[in-house]
């Protein structure tokens, strides 16, 4: 009997412990697939954009983890699916049977790599960021920090000349950030991002997220729970922002 998972996210990861919890038959043949050594878990994601867990304490070391439960890890990534022949093949050609199969891979938002790719937008007061593929996320906003940084260093310095030469002090810049989707991943984010930004004094932060919903937040169906997030958003001065995505949003200066 193989049993083979491929990608290792935290829903794989749990496999992995439950199965070493658990007595297994010896002739289980168990393996994990997965181009990268390590993997983030999605759940600290938010914490680490608010500043509260660093990005190495994110990560779930997956040769390590086999090597922990007995499993054998492959590092390379799977090119194909044979389903009807119970097989994949890998990059360098491998294929390997499988009795079970398990796809833990995450996702990726639609134009990922249009939407990240910022070195291309001749406008460069704009920035958008996709959240997914989860790992990118987090390089992606201290990417755009030192920007910020660099920018408010050269801001304080040209406001140090004016005001010897004027006596005027007049630093506060606008940072708008728009997150599109108000489902609970964009509603951590929102609130961690305003903890995040919220040591740029001399900016004045705005956040918006945007939602096509009006009555609930995301798929939340539960009414004391949205009354809580609202109540929450005002108290944080996150606006919350009804819009159908058919329409173009415009005008953002930082997106996610």
């Amino acid at each position: 009997m193989r049993l083979i998972l491929i990608g290792g996210g935290h829903a794989n990861a749990q496999v992995i412990r439950e199965f070493n919890a658990n007595i297994i038959p010896s002739n289980w043949e168990k393996i994990l697939i997965d181009p990268q050594k390590s993997a983030v878990y999605s759940g600290m994601i938010p914490g680490a954009v608010a500043g509260i867990y660093q990005e190495q304490e994110l990560l779930i070391h997956l040769d390590r983890l086999c090597t922990w439960a007995g499993w054998q890890f492959i590092q390379q990534k799977v090119i194909k699916i044979c389903a009807n022949e119970k097989k994949i093949i890998l990059q360098d050609l491998t294929e390997l049977n499988y009795d079970l199969l398990s796809i833990d891979i995450g996702s990726q938002t639609l134009h990922s790599d249009i939407l990240n790719n910022n070195h291309n937008n001749h406008n460069h007061n704009h920035n958008n960021i996709a959240t997914r593929p989860i790992r990118e996320l987090l390089s992606q906003i201290e990417n755009f920090e030192r920007k910020l940084i660099e920018l408010e260093n050269l801001n304080n310095t040209n406001n140090t000349n004016n005001n010897t030469n004027n006596n005027t002090n007049n630093n506060t810049n606008n940072l708008k950030i728009v997150i599109v989707g108000a489902g609970a991943a964009g509603t951590e984010l929102a609130f961690a991002l305003r903890i995040r930004f919220s040591r740029f004094t001399n900016y004045q932060i705005q956040i918006q997220i945007v939602s096509s919903v009006n009555d609930r937040l995301g798929s939340c169906k539960n009414l004391k729970l949205n009354r809580t997030i609202r109540e929450q958003f005002q108290i944080h001065s996150i606006d919350l922002v009804i819009l159908f995505y058919k329409k173009r949003l415009e005008n953002l200066f930082y997106s996610f």
